[in-house]
């Protein structure tokens, strides 16, 4: 907690995998609105990589915090909550150092949902109602599985990874995925689109706070492409919640009774709506973008406000 005037403000320390040289000015640019926004809604942002934390101590020995419009270094940081933007999976020494972390602060999301959530075989076998079909192949024995699926074509993934990375879609009697072991899934057809927003190959991600969904965009994939995600080339365009089709919403309840056993959480849905009007989840994420695309701009504070809503009650 710091004092500024008369103001108790909460420090939220965002915690990273690796400190990448390489992406790290580019990282604090985009972290700029974010962190002078909190400031002055009495939240101050730090963030360091995991192997900062001295576990004797229980302190962080080192974390950046942007104060007058400039990035500077702190020493021996208690924060007051740890919102962990690390992926999952990392060397067993990082894993081991970061589950420390979560013993020693109010830790969100909680590892255990992160794991849920980071491994799409685990997530769709506790969402497997809510899903498209899928089998898990393992090695070459295992093609006979892909037969089993309904559609004529068939989408693989692998078990992790973000962004898009390793997706393919393939004819059902032709995939040649040699990256064990992946995930194949039932190709969902969605021509239609959703009234009013879209036509067509689309996906739809909402953000959810504990049970209040907040924020939802569409990604529009390129033409002739169904992959949307923005590292495809897919755009983005926000719709206003209250637009959206009722079934989304009783969809997006059912996955929420699943998930209340976590805590405070903050993630993500993305769902595709077929042509019948059903949604399928497609993916879900423990750790949903928090630094918004241009396209997105118009709707800043009203995403900020959320977020540090979020901090601010957790406890």
């Amino acid at each position: 907690m710091i004092l500024s005037g008369n103001m108790r403000k909460k420090t939220v320390l965002i915690l990273f995998g690796k400190n990448r040289k390489n992406k790290l000015a580019k990282i604090l640019t985009e972290y700029e609105d974010l962190y002078a926004y909190g400031d002055s809604r009495g939240i101050v942002f730090c963030r360091t990589p995991i192997s900062y934390f001295d576990e004797k101590n229980k302190v962080f020995k080192r974390a950046q915090f942007f104060v007058d419009g400039e990035w500077v270094w702190k020493k021996n940081i208690i924060p007051d909550i740890v919102y962990d933007k690390s992926p999952f999976y990392l060397d067993k020494k990082l894993m081991r150092k970061r589950e420390k972390i979560s013993f020693a602060y109010p830790f969100y999301n909680s590892l255990k949902l992160s794991e849920l959530l980071s491994n799409k075989w685990f997530s769709y076998k506790e969402f497997e109602d809510f899903s498209p079909k899928a089998v898990l192949v393992s090695g070459k024995k295992d093609f006979g599985k892909i037969k089993s699926l309904s559609s004529a074509r068939v989408i693989i993934k692998p078990l992790t990874g973000s962004g898009g990375k390793g997706i393919e879609i393939f004819d059902k009697d032709k995939v040649n995925a040699k990256n064990y072991p992946f995930f194949a899934q039932e190709l969902v057809e969605a021509r239609r689109g959703i009234d009013g927003f879209v036509r067509g190959a689309h996906d739809l991600r909402v953000i959810v706070i504990n049970e209040k969904p907040f924020y939802a965009f569409l990604r529009i994939p390129q033409k002739n492409s169904l992959i949307a995600n923005l590292s495809k080339g897919g755009k983005i365009k926000v719709v206003l919640l209250k637009k959206l089709p009722a079934s989304v919403f009783s969809f997006i309840a059912k996955i929420r009774k699943k998930l209340r056993k976590y805590g405070n959480k903050l993630y993500s849905i993305d769902m595709i709506i077929d042509d019948s009007g059903k949604p399928w989840i497609i993916e879900m994420n423990s750790r949903p973008g928090i630094i918004l695309e241009k396209e997105e701009l118009a709707y800043r504070e009203y995403f900020f406000n959320n977020l540090i809503n979020f901090f601010k009650h957790a406890k």
